[in-house]
């Protein structure tokens, strides 16, 4: 048995989420490359959760259900277990494309030498395909800008700048980026879609948590004006955005929207 350790650790985080975590494990399972080590971190479900990962036991290598301090603290206790070379998060929210580990593998192998390969996202709300997304780490110092569910993370990067600040529940990876950043990790936009989320999600169902959270972290690396007016205008465009997506008129420019501006990233 080979003692190299695998290419990739998949680290998915969970609690009570019997009506997505088979979708996120399958995804997982079902990639053609099988250099990767599947970890689970549960928060002891009370649900069907547990039940729905013991079916997949042997492809799990390691998986523990016990009460933690939140998501940062789960994200992090993945961190502490992984042993590839390169992390991506999965949590039980959101689903890999097909075959996406080889193509992100090329990527890695082409680009060599980078701390965060930052992909794309496919947007769903229920079974509708809202939008693509695809991350810019340029533009980080304005917006959210990095897709954490589409990131691969070179593992020592976590040794060298830190893992996820728990003060943070719902903004602990734009923080992360910021922080990152700030201390020249260096980062690579890829211009394929990683993974599918679902508009479902914890921070998109807070939106007004999540921004305050942000903008909290965004005081720690930038001066307070600059902070308080990206506020506003994130609060803006998050607004029009949901406004736009709620009106069926509207939804076209919507989409174009997306369209244009991620053929500007790519």
């Amino acid at each position: 048995m080979s003692s190299r350790p695998p290419f990739f650790s998949i680290v998915t985080v969970c609690k009570n989420a019997e009506a997505s975590i088979e979708r996120s494990i399958k995804s997982i399972i079902d990639q053609p490359v099988r250099d990767f080590e599947l970890i689970i971190i549960d928060g002891v479900s009370d649900d069907a959760t547990l039940d729905i990962i013991s079916t997949y036991q042997k492809h799990i290598t390691y998986f523990v259900s016990e009460p933690d301090r939140g998501i940062s603290h789960a994200l992090n206790k993945g961190i502490d277990a992984a042993s590839g070379e390169y992390i991506l998060f999965v949590n039980a929210d959101d689903w890999l494309h097909n075959n996406i580990l080889g193509k992100v593998r090329q990527f890695i192998r082409k680009y060599p030498g980078y701390d965060l390969y930052c992909g794309g996202s496919s947007f769903y709300n229920g079974k509708i395909h809202e939008v693509d997304s695809y991350s810019d780490w340029k533009n980080i110092g304005e917006e959210t800008s990095i897709h954490h569910a589409s990131t691969v993370f070179k593992s020592s990067v976590f040794a060298k700048h830190g893992a996820f600040d728990e003060t943070y529940s719902l903004a602990m990876d734009y923080e992360l980026f910021l922080r990152f950043y700030q201390q020249k990790a260096r980062f690579l936009n890829i211009p394929i879609l990683v993974a599918n989320r679902s508009l479902h999600g914890i921070s998109y169902s807070n939106p007004v948590k999540s921004m305050k959270e942000t903008r909290r972290a965004r005081s720690k690396y930038f001066s307070p004006l600059n902070t308080w007016k990206t506020f506003y205008k994130s609060l803006f465009k998050d607004t029009i955005g949901r406004i736009l997506k709620a009106l069926p008129y509207f939804r076209n420019y919507y989409k174009k929207y997306w369209a244009k501006k991620n053929e500007r990233i790519k």
